[in-house]
């Protein structure tokens, strides 16, 4: 399907929800279920969350017989978090925390559950949930590899522990390095470039610029757009006046087009910001809000300070006026609002010329 971007969305394979459907329907639970928690786990990486839905449909039968893949399905169906399904997916998040390490069920793929979990905790503002499911994973000796790793740097970075994230992060791109997986690699990038953006900048560029372009070789659309959004920081002091404006446009396009809206709005929010640094004050304020969510606030604090910037130059009223027109915006109204916006700033940039 085409959306308000105009990008081509990625189909989940016919045949993978064919098997799914042949055996859900036959009520075999161990196929469907190993079908849902594979395909879901892939498909997060590449912004196709359809799976979550299968793993839902499987939850009730799994938990009557207590189906050693409980635990699994549960993180999967935590994902429907990404679509704007917030409480459910915060439910089944929890029902998956509570089962680490307990009883007969099968850890997740990679002892995943830190990683795949942190998103949906960050959407509600709760961080430090998701830093102690961090700890409490590596506490029991497992998921000591590049994705965990990360998942501890990055929850203790957005909990404001920075000289504790720093200090977990010493030997994270080395951890990187010893795996041949593409996937661990960009997110360690990720996590890296997101603990030293302030101490470090000069590291932390050149992690998320080799972390992007692991992501996209390997085609990574979900850690690619989160890396986007961190490197658009960097857009003024490390490239061209427009660099920012691409990262951004990068990751709202692919947060849009796969229906990833309760990530997009970490992308505007960092527009918000930008546009307050460089005078577009009215578009900024409309964007902030849309995009001032805990999961916003949480990743990107900046934008509450530009919000009370904003509200100092514009004044109380038109401030308002401004993010309560942001606030009513549907998803397809926001990215298509941000999106003319960069054009146009792009365009006065490009009039200017090179200073």
């Amino acid at each position: 399907d085409r959306d308000v971007t105009g990008v081509q969305t990625c189909a989940l394979p016919i045949y993978l929800r064919a098997a799914f459907r042949w055996a859900a329907a036959r009520g075999d639970l161990d196929s469907a279920a190993a079908i849902a928690i594979y395909t879901g786990f892939v498909g997060g990486f590449v912004e196709q969350h359809e799976p979550s839905t299968w793993a839902e449909e499987l939850i009730d039968d799994a938990r009557a017989v207590g189906h050693r893949r409980l635990g699994q399905l549960y993180v999967i169906a935590a994902e429907c978090y990404r679509t704007g399904r917030v409480p459910e997916g915060v439910e089944y998040a929890d029902k998956a925390a509570a089962m680490v390490g307990t009883g007969p069920f099968d850890p997740m793929l990679f002892d995943f559950e830190p990683t795949a979990l942190g998103g949906t905790y960050i959407t509600v503002g709760s961080s430090d949930r998701w830093l102690a499911l961090c700890r409490r994973r590596l506490a029991q000796g497992q998921g000591m590899h590049a994705f965990n790793r990360g998942s501890m740097v990055m929850a203790l970075a957005t909990v404001g522990e920075l000289e504790e994230a720093k200090s977990a992060s010493a030997d994270l791109l080395d951890a990187a390095e010893a795996t041949n997986n593409p996937g661990a690699q960009a997110f360690a990038m990720l996590a890296y470039g997101y603990a030293w953006r302030e101490a470090d900048p000069i590291a932390a560029y050149e992690a998320l610029r080799r972390g992007l372009t692991i992501a996209q070789q390997s085609g990574n659309r979900m850690t690619e757009s989160y890396l986007a959004v961190n490197l658009s920081g960097f857009g003024v002091t490390h490239g061209s006046p427009t660099d920012a404006l691409d990262y951004l446009t990068l990751a709202i396009k692919n947060f849009f087009d796969t229906g990833s809206y309760s990530h997009m709005v970490s992308p505007l929010a960092v527009l918000a910001a930008h546009f307050d640094r460089i005078g577009r004050y009215e578009a900024a304020a409309t964007m902030v809000g849309f995009a001032i969510t805990a999961f916003a606030l949480a990743t990107f604090p900046e934008i509450q300070v530009a919000a009370a910037h904003l509200r100092e130059v514009l004044g109380d009223n038109l401030y308002r006026s401004l993010s309560e027109t942001g606030a009513k915006m549907t998803n397809a109204g926001a990215a298509r609002y941000a999106l003319e916006q960069i054009e146009q700033a792009r365009a006065e940039l490009n009039a200017v010329g090179p200073s």
